[in-house]
């Protein structure tokens, strides 16, 4: 590859350099890294600037040739050089690479934040360490070794140096055991939690997330919470909010225990999570009342953090709630939250709905689904977004005769959503929703969808993947449609869209409109459809209208009984013989090898199969 000139830098010196590299050594591997060990500093950033080239095209001699060399010599460089090695090695690390290439640039990491002296350089080399040290296995003499750096960096007198210590504890304890974990970094952690600067206190609190996340809860309960519970009145709000979101956190990480009987009589959920949770429902319900533009910012972020976490909070701390007036305070302040005027608080009310829905459902069933209907109506498109990406599950969750009315509205509002992306997001889970909505296999509520099934060209419009989407889901959900649906608005937007199209869309449809027609149960209705679907199909003028309707055969050939298949798509496929389009006889051929055993009985398939046979 050959660099342009637009590439080069300004001088005729550099550009000299960088012409001699791009027709030397932009072709080898080898010599690319030969000139990172010896070339010049403008030779060294060219082949920096091609690394992502590299990574896409050959991975594997990157990391065995390049990456080494990199490693071993980016310490010496420049600064501009160190940061363009950065740049390069994070595209590097968010790649899977194998755990002793993740320990050489987490060793040359250390090496080059020991010596710098700038703040975007330790920004930049320990974002690196955050995202390689969970990928590598450590002895316990380099363990030591690479806790003696963080020591050294956690008592320097520069924050930057004490903040890149706190964010590498975080990552050190995913590549931890447990008892590594409370061993080695525990204490550290905590230590750094009394640091006088904000932005240290701040990380390490971050930091926090991960370390009780790796640890039992009885450890988290003993060591961790106390200093939770002083980080969360520190005066600064930035730390606060950390903080909540480092409770969530580890109650997400140990949300599989939740269920374990010890749990029940825990201490840190009966009686140090319960006051908490209350005391910040209290200041959302406050805080929420507000002009959200009016409120200042420190009440603005802690009411954005609390209602980002607050699925998370009352999955685990509800079932703990020892009153009702507990349980009432919790749902009192998701109301004030999901009814407020700032967006973005709404946004996350949404987003947390099916947690929300799993806990507050017990007590609140239908006064959650009157809010999920609030929200499906919300002006800002984002709230509705995050709303139907989790509507499944939430009317899996609340659906009951008492709330079947506000999730049907919920369900019909998003589905004829002005923004694609919100129909797109509910269609997404259709049939799910459609299975969720039928209350004991109760087909009569489906009449309050009519709306949405007399206007499906709405969920049709879009790219082809939105109509590939839609035809795949009204063909998992066509068991569930009444047949005269099926008939009138489901088989006529298919044939639609199979007409005006993709292949890809077409061959959805064409499995889509097999399945309805497998669900039309009266005779008479099933053979007039059929009737229609060959003529129109089977018979059609252009040639991939008959390749269509032999994906719809093959398609059928695992949906009907041989006896059916027979009479309703064996003489027209046999037929199809003697097409004069040689596509569809190879596809006739081809769907012959999964129809063989309905057809063999059939006077005509011995004669279709000679005439494919001596097909020229």
């Amino acid at each position: 590859m050959e660099l342009g000139e637009e590439a080069m830098p300004g001088t005729a010196a550099n550009r000299e350099a960088v012409g001699a590299v791009a027709h030397e050594a932009l072709f080898s591997v080898g010599k690319m890294a030969e000139l990172l060990e010896t070339g010049t500093d403008s030779q060294r950033a060219v082949i920096l600037f091609e690394v992502q080239q590299l990574l896409d095209h050959c991975l594997e001699d990157t990391l065995r040739v390049l990456v080494p060399v990199l490693c071993l010599n980016c310490h010496t460089w420049v600064p501009d050089l160190q940061i363009s090695a950065a740049e390069a090695l994070l595209d590097v690390v968010h790649k899977k690479v194998p755990s002793d290439v993740a320990k050489m640039i987490s060793a040359a990491a250390f090496r080059v934040v020991k010596s710098a002296n700038t703040e975007t350089i330790y920004e930049a080399w320990g974002e690196i360490l955050v995202a390689v040290l969970p990928n590598v296995s450590w002895t316990e003499d380099e363990l030591a070794r690479v806790l003696a750096l963080v020591d050294a960096h956690a008592s320097r007198a520069s924050e930057v140096s004490r903040k890149l210590a706190a964010r590498v504890l975080g990552s050190l304890s995913v590549c931890l055991t447990a008892d590594e974990v409370e061993k080695f970094v525990l204490a550290r952690a905590l230590n750094l939690c009394r640091d006088q600067d904000v932005d240290v206190r701040g990380m390490v609190t971050e930091s926090m997330a991960f370390i009780g996340a790796a640890l039992p809860l009885e450890v988290t309960e003993k060591k961790i919470w106390n200093r939770i519970v002083t980080l969360l009145s520190d005066e600064n709000a930035r730390i606060h909010a950390a903080t909540l979101r480092t409770i969530a956190h580890i109650l997400d990480a140990h949300r599989a225990e939740l269920d374990d009987p010890s749990i029940r009589t825990s201490a840190l959920f009966v009686e140090q999570l319960p006051p908490v949770f209350a005391s910040h429902n209290a200041f959302a319900r406050k805080a929420a009342a507000e002009d959200q533009r009016l409120v200042d910012d420190d009440s603005y972020l802690l009411l954005e953090i609390f209602s980002e976490v607050f699925g998370q909070l009352v999955y685990s701390v509800y079932p703990h709630l020892r009153d009702d007036l507990s349980h009432k305070e919790a749902y009192k302040a998701f109301l004030a939250m999901a009814t407020c005027n700032g967006p973005v608080v709404r946004r996350h009310c949404a987003f947390n709905m099916p947690g929300v829905a799993a806990r507050l459902r017990h007590h609140y069933l239908v006064e959650v689904s009157n809010v999920v209907e609030f929200l499906a109506r919300d002006p800002d498109p984002d709230v509705r977004y995050h709303l139907a990406a989790g509507i499944h599950e939430t009317t899996r969750l609340l659906i009951a005769k008492s709330s079947s009315d506000s999730l049907f509205k919920s369900l019909v509002s998003l589905l004829q959503d002005e923004n694609a992306m919100v129909r797109l997001n509910t269609l997404n889970h259709f049939s799910s929703l459609l299975s969720n909505l039928m209350l004991e296999g109760d087909r009569s509520s489906f009449k309050r969808l009519a709306p949405v099934f007399s206007n499906l060209s709405l969920l049709s419009e879009g790219n082809w993947r939105s109509q590939e989407l839609l035809a795949t889901q009204l063909c998992e959900s066509a068991h569930l449609i009444p047949a005269e649906t099926l008939r009138k608005n489901v088989l006529p937007l298919l044939y639609e869209m199979a007409e005006e199209s993709t292949f890809l869309v077409r061959k959805a449809a064409m499995a889509a409109v097999v399945r309805s027609i497998r669900y039309i149960v009266l005779p008479e209705d099933r053979a007039e459809v059929m009737n229609l679907f060959r003529i129109e199909w089977a018979q059609g003028s252009i040639y991939w209208m008959r390749t269509a309707f032999l994906h719809g055969a093959e398609c059928a050939s695992e949906v009907f009984c041989r006896a059916s298949f027979r009479l309703l798509f064996g003489g027209a496929m046999l037929r199809m013989a003697h097409d004069p389009v040689a596509n569809v006889r190879l596809k006739l051929a081809i769907v012959l090898r999964k129809a063989a055993p309905a057809l063999a009985a059939m006077g005509e398939y011995g004669a279709a199969l000679q005439a494919l046979k001596a097909d020229n």
